[in-house]
């Protein structure tokens, strides 16, 4: 089972991506009623899990009703991804390197950007990740089938959330624990100079970029990802529930290599 939620709840990821929290989320799922507390401190004898248990249910992740607990997130099951696949043409959206749409992205993250929302899938079903990096003069876009590639939106949400993960110990001996808006800026300064065919000096931002493939390993650099004008923010043109969510991934994780992320750029 994996678990995918926005940023309202990043400051309790401890407790989403512990194995006690799955286990507890197998045990909820396997009972025919809702456990009560007696029950759940029978299963989870740990002095940690009471206080545990009280910060998710702060958050609204598990509910508290007539002295019994419930799951308050949306699971979905491969049920749920044979619905959503049924819709589309999936000769199609497998064939393999199809070119995401730019438009489809930008749009999943506005919808992204709105939305409070906590969900989990069960089983191998796909999702796409979406990282963005936002700076008033662009937005750099991560779309991936990994959890966690190996792309610099990426590196800034695992800093964000402190996490020391191994695919990222080139970028953090090169970038160390850079501000991600002074990077941003920086890298805004070497856009500008690249659309004007400037001279661009060597320094760890410009390696960065070459090292994420957004520009070419030259004196003179030239853009390797897509980029296009941003769109205008409040025509999302979807839906907001996390149903939409959940299906706009799996959809776009169909048009995905499952190995290899797609960076985007859109400028304002």
């Amino acid at each position: 089972m994996k678990f995918y939620y926005s940023n309202a709840y990043q400051d309790s990821h401890h407790d989403y991506d512990s194995p006690a929290f799955f286990a507890l989320c197998q045990y909820m799922m396997a009972q025919s009623e809702p456990p009560t507390l007696r029950q759940l401190k029978g299963q989870f004898p740990e002095k940690s899990f009471e206080k545990m248990l009280d910060r998710l249910i702060a958050k609204k992740v598990i509910s508290r009703g007539d002295r019994r607990y419930r799951l308050n997130f949306p699971i979905y099951t491969t049920a749920d991804q044979q619905t959503v696949m049924e819709g589309i043409d999936v000769g199609q959206s497998m064939a393999s390197q199809v070119r995401i749409s730019a438009d489809k992205v930008q749009r999943l993250c506005q919808l992204e950007a709105q939305m409070q929302y906590f969900y989990a899938c069960v089983s191998e079903i796909p999702q796409a990740v979406i990282y963005a990096l936002a700076h008033p003069d662009f937005q750099w876009v991560t779309v991936s089938q990994s959890m966690w590639p190996s792309t610099v939106p990426a590196f800034f949400a695992a800093n964000q959330r402190q996490l020391n993960h191994p695919i990222f110990q080139e970028l953090m001996r090169l970038l160390g624990d850079v501000n991600v808006d002074y990077y941003l800026d920086q890298v805004s300064v070497i856009f500008e100079r690249m659309k004007k065919n400037k001279k661009i000096r060597s320094t760890i931002f410009l390696h960065s970029l070459q090292m994420s493939e957004i520009v070419t390993a030259e004196d003179s650099p030239k853009f390797l990802v897509p980029y296009e004008m941003a769109c205008e923010s409040e025509d999302t043109g979807l839906v907001e529930t996390v149903d939409t969510l959940f299906k706009e991934r799996l959809i776009l994780a169909y048009r995905l290599d499952k190995t290899v992320s797609q960076n985007l750029l859109f400028f304002k």
